[in-house]
């Protein structure tokens, strides 16, 4: 059992390369659900029907590319593609933030709609869009 909050132990997480930065920049990475519907919302007003719909990955494209050999995280490269519409290129890195270039990279996600979050509402709070 895991207490709320707490990461739980993966079998083997201790011999998993790690991604060193340097002393006081190192990340928890974890937001409060306020704050995550904080910033998306800002967004949403700020850029209005321009704004890009929600791009979701799934598991096993992160699955592939933190099995690799030496990969310590997973990068997110803003992009474009070739109909010039935002898409995100996902990259490996080693533990020393280093690319691998010669694996798996991702990218194709899924879009919305017709795959969205369904509007569910958590105390008032949502990180969906009004579709």
């Amino acid at each position: 059992m895991t207490a709320i909050g707490a990461r739980p132990e993966f079998v083997g997480a201790a011999e998993l390369p790690r991604l060193r930065v340097p002393a006081g920049e190192e990340r928890d990475h974890q937001i409060p659900l306020e704050r995550a519907a904080a910033m998306t919302r800002r967004y949403r007003e700020a850029l209005g029907p321009a704004a890009e719909k929600p791009m979701l990955f799934s598991r096993e494209i992160f699955d592939e590319i933190l099995a690799q050999a030496g990969c310590a995280g997973v990068r997110l490269y803003l992009a474009h593609d070739e109909a010039g519409k935002l898409t995100v290129v996902l990259a490996g890195v080693t533990e020393h933030g280093d690319d691998i270039l010669d694996g798996v990279i991702g990218e194709d996600h899924l879009v919305c709609p017709p795959i969205c979050p369904g509007g569910v509402v958590y105390d008032g709070l949502s990180l969906a869009y009004d579709f």
